[in-house]
């Protein structure tokens, strides 16, 4: 009994702390666009989304890729990858599916690395 008459004592005394500075403004910029972007980013076009909607999906189809690839967008898959290649570099791809973007990116850099490590060491090969 003594117990819950401190309890609620205690509760009808503690005050609501109000902020130190009520009129504060946050500092940083104003994200009030898209995603949170501080400068307009350029829509992809609907053709660029669905070559990273296919590239995120592409394995739920039961054909090849490279089948699936003409039927779904009427593209070879030369196509389809100089395509995907560029459009990993823009803004608005990075905004559309940011796991799937940096994914990409990651595997590219990682391409390119062993490329040029295979490159070094046959020009470093004794004759």
């Amino acid at each position: 009994m003594k117990l819950c008459r401190k309890a609620c004592d205690l509760a009808d005394t503690a005050r609501v702390r109000e902020p130190r500075n009520a009129e504060f403004k946050d500092p940083k910029p104003d994200r009030s666009g898209r995603h949170g972007s501080l400068f307009p980013v350029a829509e992809l076009t609907q053709q660029q989304q669905a070559i990273l909607d296919f590239e995120r999906q592409w394995w739920r189809y039961s054909g090849g890729k490279a089948h699936e690839l003409e039927q779904q967008l009427a593209m070879t898959a030369s196509e389809y990858y100089r395509t995907l290649n560029e459009i990993i570099d823009l803004p608005g791809a990075l905004e559309h599916d940011p796991t799937l973007v940096r994914r990409l990116q990651r595997a590219r850099a990682l391409r390119r690395r062993r490329r040029s490590t295979a490159s070094f060491r046959l020009a470093h090969l004794p004759h």
